[in-house]
């Protein structure tokens, strides 16, 4: 009896013990999953790198592909060469006895454009304003000396003239540079070409005085030789470059004039033509 009643305990015992345990297995959380692991991308090695053009890759151009500036002129020689004349000229006739002497300004300003073709070659255009002129003094004599006449029909005055005038020169020249434009540094260059001269804004006053002391004046331009002339040029300079993008071109020109601006009496214009220039370009 006793016996059985203790078997009976256990029995409920273990029951309840697995009761218990079945009830907590069922009240404990689910586990949260496990966070998912990232593998970081492999680096890019250098070949999977995008390549560079090689253009952008240059250095940039020291002789730009267009540019263009301001230019001082200066000539040494004047525009106009002086001299004598003695001899008859028409209509009239009149027998000239004249003295001529230059009076131009040795001093032009202007603008200039370049043009870069090729990594050495550029192309050059000026356009330069001058003033040139001369005075003279003349001897005349008007008319002719008829034989068997009692009286000298003939008028004999002193003539006084000035004149003046402006010249446009448009120089257009090809350039050779000694280095490529796109190395840093100075630069050497050559250029040879052509330029036409174009005549304007004639002024003249000439003053007239008879032997009787009677003064008059006119003031009727001279006519230039021609209007417009052309004439062969060269020249050679340097090409400096600073840090802020300004050019600095000094240079020298000659050319030769293959007509004359002015002809008149001891007056002439000069054929060679010798000038030293600046250009502060951007």
């Amino acid at each position: 009896m006793i016996r059985n009643t203790i078997s009976v305990s256990l029995l409920a015992l273990s029951l309840g013990a697995a009761a218990l345990s079945a009830q907590t297995a069922t009240q404990e959380p689910s586990q949260a999953p496990a966070p998912p692991v990232v593998t970081p991308a492999p680096a890019a090695s250098a070949a999977d790198k995008p390549l560079v053009p090689l253009a952008a890759a240059q250095s940039p151009a020291y002789v730009r592909r267009f540019s263009g500036g301001l230019t001082a002129s200066f000539t040494p020689w004047d525009l106009m060469k002086g001299g004598d004349f003695s001899g008859v000229v028409f209509p009239g006739p009149r027998d000239v006895i004249s003295q001529a002497g230059p009076n131009s300004k040795w001093y032009a300003a202007g603008v200039a454009i370049q043009v870069t073709v090729t990594n050495r070659f550029a192309v050059a255009v000026n356009a330069i304003v001058r003033q040139a002129g001369f005075a003279m003094s003349s001897n005349v004599i008007e008319g002719v000396d008829l034989p068997n006449t009692a009286t000298d029909e003939r008028k004999y005055f002193i003539e006084t003239e000035d004149t003046h005038a402006y010249y446009m020169d448009l120089p257009l020249l090809v350039r050779y540079y000694g280095k490529s434009h796109r190395k840093e540094g100075k630069r050497w260059f050559v250029e040879a070409g052509g330029t036409m001269r174009h005549v304007w804004n004639v002024k003249t006053s000439i003053t007239t005085e008879t032997i009787d002391g009677v003064t008059c004046c006119t003031n009727t331009p001279t006519r230039p030789h021609k209007q417009n002339a052309l004439g062969a040029t060269v020249g050679a300079g340097m090409h400096f470059a600073d840090d802020f993008g300004i050019r600095i071109i000094p240079e020298v020109r000659y050319t030769r004039w293959l007509n004359e601006t002015f002809q008149k009496y001891g007056a002439h214009s000069r054929r060679d033509q010798v000038e030293i220039m600046i250009t502060i370009g951007f």
